[in-house]
């Protein structure tokens, strides 16, 4: 199963939390041309999500053609030992592809594949592969971990990174942001600044590996319009927010959103440039296809609820652990998309029903009526959503199961906090390249059908036990003739090991996760 002389080099962008909502829009507008670009030379549409919409979980199907059972990543604090499966870099580097991987979720600590690797987000420690690129993971953690840290620690760290690829633009850039944000009280203001300039280093040090490792699979996943998304949704639809917002504030954070996908898009371009990717015209040309995929898409709180704006909530899940007296280091639990999730560690069935019933026996004590909506998923998961029927949460009380009665806003909050956007079902999908149609309006596409289509674009075959099916409608017809699709019954080894992740969230980690909505 070696690399043919046949295949073209792929180029992927994982970009986290991207919709077509504001992707059309924007090129109607002529702001985003690099992209127009690529829809217009090859394929795009859109790509549905899976459940729950967890960017771990989802990144990880992407990478494998599974579903959360098999491939075991179900929530944020996960490293790349507990994946219980092969994913496409461990396929694609077996066969002798050179691969190169920045970003890409799950992958700490970092899998010694052939080619190099910079883990991305809820990474817990700054391992790279080789450990030559830990300057660039080194000067992340400490900018989210520690603001207190000298300005000339982070500057030394900063020219370490230049080392590595990050342009002298990129970094005066950094230099500039950092003295202005230094005193910044703001949060919001410098929430955005100081995750584009990690976004455009992190993206010049993935340019700079991909040509000294010369690597055939090259795949850079970034966070800066999912986590733009999440903080500044409110100020760009203030008619759907949940709270007031001010005038001022909107006037100051409306165009954060766009500016991130510009942003995206610009990197986007001078990526291909630096590469020297040309895609095809009217005729053939080239020799890389590019990927483009999103996770899932985006909407604001209240409607990922299905509540008016007035009347959106957020579940504190940290307190009913508590006020349930379960043990905190047995369960995980996130928030997403309007619901909260728990989850029980060791997967044990009379644990999971034990939290269902407790969950399921918050009542509210007058007029009596459940509290919660409870529901079980397929894969163990217990999602619980606010009883859509329930109006003013202000003086309302709820029973326990034990028969302690509370106030309703210990379990649940009558705001949102700073976040205003969150997860829709819909993400983006868009292909080019010389193996590509050009101007085809992709259909029923999943995220679970990544994996199968890169192994097709490769030549190498498809594993049978795969969830998801190759995107042939994409392809050129000369391209099948040439590589027909194959399979082969898994690419899983009976001796393929993983090991149960039974870390916990540090406060670092926490702290990230609550600025994204997810605590």
């Amino acid at each position: 199963m070696n690399k043919t002389s046949r295949s073209s080099k792929v180029l992927f962008f994982g970009m986290d939390g991207a919709t077509w909502r504001i992707l059309k829009p924007m090129m109607a507008q002529g702001r985003l041309p690099h992209l127009q670009r690529l829809c217009d030379s090859g394929a795009s549409g859109i790509l549905q999500s899976i459940e729950p919409m967890v960017s771990p979980a989802i990144w990880t199907s992407i990478a494998s053609g599974k579903t959360p059972d098999k491939h075991g990543v179900w929530d944020f604090v996960v490293s790349s030992k507990s994946v219980r499966c092969k994913r496409v870099w461990d396929m694609a580097s077996q066969s002798g592809w050179r691969v190169g991987l920045c970003g890409y979720m799950v992958t700490w600590p970092p899998p010694e594949l052939n080619g190099f690797v910079i883990p991305g987000s809820f990474s817990r420690g700054p391992e790279t592969h080789p450990a030559s690129l830990q300057a660039i993971r080194e000067l992340d953690m400490t900018q989210r971990s520690d603001n207190r840290r000298s300005l000339f620690t982070a500057m030394q760290r900063a020219w370490q990174c230049h080392r590595l690829g990050v342009r002298p633009s990129s970094f005066a850039d950094a230099a500039l942001t950092l003295v202005r944000t230094r005193a910044q009280r703001d949060y919001l203001e410098k929430f955005y600044h100081m995750r584009r300039i990690g976004f455009e280093a992190y993206a010049d040090v993935f340019v700079r590996q991909v040509q000294h490792f010369q690597t055939q699979l090259s795949m850079y996943v970034f966070t800066l319009v999912d986590s733009t998304s999440h903080n500044y949704w409110k100020f760009m639809e203030p008619e759907a927010s949940a709270s007031s917002v001010e005038p001022r504030e909107i006037q100051k954070h409306r165009s954060k959103i766009y500016q991130a996908y510009e942003a995206v898009d610009r990197m986007i371009g001078r990526t291909l440039r630096r590469l020297e990717v040309s895609l095809p015209a009217r005729h053939e040309e080239g020799n890389t296809n590019v990927i483009i995929v999103s996770d899932h898409g985006f909407q604001s709180v209240p409607e990922a609820q299905g509540r008016p704006p007035d009347r959106t909530v957020r579940i504190l899940p940290e307190a009913l652990v508590e006020l349930l007296h379960w043990e905190a280091a047995a369960v995980r639990t996130f928030n997403i998309r309007g619901a909260t999730f728990f989850r029980h560690r060791q997967e044990d069935s009379f644990q999971i029903e034990k939290m269902r019933s407790d969950l399921s026996a918050i009542r509210v004590v007058n007029p009596s009526a459940p509290f919660f909506d409870v529901s079980l998923d397929p894969y163990g998961n217990i999602e619980i959503a606010l009883n859509a029927a329930l109006g003013e949460l202000k003086g309302l009380q709820v029973k326990l199961p034990e028969g302690q009665i509370i106030a309703a806003e210990k379990i649940v909050a009558g705001d949102i906090g700073a976040i205003s956007g969150d997860h829709h079902p819909e993400g983006v999908f868009i292909a080019a390249g010389p193996d590509i149609r050009r101007g085809y309006a992709l259909q029923n596409a999943s995220v679970l059908d990544v994996t199968p289509t890169l192994l097709a674009l490769m030549d190498l075959p498809i594993g049978q036990d795969m969830d998801g099916r190759v995107l042939t409608e994409i392809f050129k017809p000369d391209f099948l003739s040439a590589s027909p699709i194959r399979h082969i019954d898994t690419w899983e080894e009976p001796n393929w090991s993983y090991e149960e992740d039974n870390a916990s969230a540090d406060e670092a980690l926490k702290e990230n996760l609550r600025s994204l909505g997810y605590l």
